[in-house]
């Protein structure tokens, strides 16, 4: 699992009308497509559902850059109060 996948299933709702379980990533292909095929949202149901699920991918790699972004000063002073101690 790459790090910003922890974020999918809080995307997930952005697209579908329920969050992606936390164990979604141990699925089947078949069961994911599935899933993703009877949650689309309304606007998203008659796209392909890989496309779909290619959205919440996205939007989990932009949140996963923004938490790292808005982290990185305050994980460096952490790193800079240790050396000091």
């Amino acid at each position: 699992m790459f790090d910003y996948q922890k974020y999918i299933p809080e995307a997930s709702g952005h697209y579908f009308t329920e969050h992606l379980p936390d164990d979604w990533n141990t699925w089947e292909r078949e069961e994911l497509d599935k899933w993703c095929e009877d949650n689309a949202w309304e606007p998203f149901e008659y796209h392909d559902v890989h496309w779909v699920f290619e959205q919440a991918d996205n939007l989990a790699i932009s949140i996963h850059r923004c938490v790292e972004e808005a982290t990185k000063p305050l994980l460096e002073e952490i790193e800079r109060l240790k050396e000091s101690i």
